[in-house]
């Protein structure tokens, strides 16, 4: 499965382990494996006790809408009239 590395999923993944390492893996000191094992366990079961709730603020249609903007051609880069261009 191709998955890019540019997707708004991996910006969250990315905040959620950062999150991590400052709150509970600075500073701290293990002695086995199995014991930072279970403190990253505890932390995510800690996390997840209290979820926070996501409110979505858009309604479909002004999504659809807003989607239907971005592929016309209002996003699209041309020369301007008059400029030549590098064809190299």
């Amino acid at each position: 499965m191709f998955t890019p590395k540019h997707g708004s999923w991996l910006n969250i993944v990315e905040t959620m382990f950062s999150k991590m390492a400052r709150s509970m893996l600075r500073s701290i000191r293990v002695t086995s494996k199995q014991e930072l094992i279970d403190r990253i366990h505890h932390y995510f079961e800690e996390v997840n006790a209290d979820p926070a709730i996501f409110r979505w603020k858009y309604k479909m249609d002004e999504t659809i809408i807003w989607n239907r903007y971005l592929q016309n051609d209002h996003l699209v880069a041309r020369p301007r009239q008059g400029a030549q261009q590098d064809l190299r």
